[in-house]
């Protein structure tokens, strides 16, 4: 069946974070999207009709169990950005996210509390899936790594590390049913880094990630080249009755890569109705496994996103196993 497209516009900015609060491990999450009005009434929810930004951040408490999810709309008049020029920078009155000089600078004023943080690459960019000019109608770039210091309420009181995204695009399927992604992002010990995108569609045809070593040097990773699979743990949300894997499996002869991973806690899913009809569960973990002869240990950043028509059980479906080739 050919896949049909709509041509749109849209930006989007993404970080996700390990944090140490005052010696305690939690977890920022930030995603912040700008599409036209016409794409936005199409994704469901009470955004149709308008034209704005919309933006989630996710705090999470990972010792307390506990995480708090804001969505936010900002209007356009309020809002500054363009992923084309500013690269990783964006304005708003509460959440601004800007590019100073080698380092970013992430100032957030959320019902948790006023959080600032400088993010310091410590390896350059790189295209997301490959070569930047390979496809015309999208463009990402990751930090795959960034060292994190900040404040919470003016206090000294945080360090740990982040990945940092953005990107555009001009395409996007027909079909909303369609739309639906898994991701992992993993940070190792050796300083390399495993960033993975699995969906319905494909931007990048047969590529599903980059590992990046720790010189900074990338390679893609290709569709039969590697094995994702879930354990046998499942958590059932009590909100949506959706069903999460708890434990997940990497494995990839090419890159001499074998992890397992763990989430933190199951219970992190974001499950909001009131502006979108998005369900994300998106959380924190750690992994463990072997690189070549070595053994290596990191964070990883678990992603899913479904949709609030989608049949129960759906979740799983995609999930049970993603991809089974070596």
């Amino acid at each position: 069946m050919k896949k049909e497209w709509r041509h749109i516009e849209q930006m989007w900015w993404g970080v996700d974070s390990h944090l140490n609060i005052k010696g305690a491990p939690h977890k920022l999450m930030l995603f912040v999207v700008r599409r036209p009005e016409s794409d936005l009434g199409r994704f469901g929810g009470t955004l149709a009709g308008t034209n704005r930004v919309y933006a989630l951040p996710v705090f999470i408490d990972i010792e307390n169990k506990k995480h708090k999810s804001f969505e936010m709309l900002i209007a356009p008049k309020d809002f500054k950005g363009d992923t084309r020029r500013t690269g990783p920078s964006f304005f708003s009155p509460k959440l601004s996210l800007r590019k100073d000089d080698d380092e970013l600078v992430l100032i957030a004023d959320l019902p948790v509390g006023d959080l600032r943080l400088t993010l310091k690459p410590e390896k350059d960019k790189v295209p997301l899936f490959g070569s930047p000019d390979h496809d015309p109608n999208s463009m990402g770039f990751v930090y795959p790594r960034l060292a994190v210091s900040g404040t919470l309420n003016g206090e000294s009181c945080i360090d740990g590390t982040a990945i940092c995204e953005y990107g555009w695009s001009r395409v996007v399927p027909m079909n909303c049913n369609d739309l639906g992604c898994r991701w992992i992002h993993v940070q190792l010990n050796d300083k390399s880094e495993l960033i993975m995108y699995i969906a319905p569609w494909e931007f990048r045809p047969g590529i599903h990630g980059i590992f990046i070593d720790a010189q900074g040097m990338f390679q893609v990773v290709r569709e039969g080249e590697y094995s994702l699979q879930p354990g046998t743990g499942t958590w059932i949300s009590p909100k949506t009755g959706e069903p999460y894997p708890t434990t997940w499996h990497f494995r990839s002869e090419k890159l001499k890569l074998d992890i397992h991973a763990d989430v933190s806690f199951p219970g992190q899913e974001v499950a909001h109705r009131r502006l979108t009809s998005l369900w994300i569960w998106n959380g924190s973990g750690k992994a463990q496994g072997v690189r070549g002869q070595h053994n290596v240990e990191g964070n990883i950043y678990f992603g899913i996103i479904a949709r609030q028509w989608w049949p129960k059980q759906l979740i799983s479906k995609l999930l049970s196993p993603i991809y089974s080739k070596k």
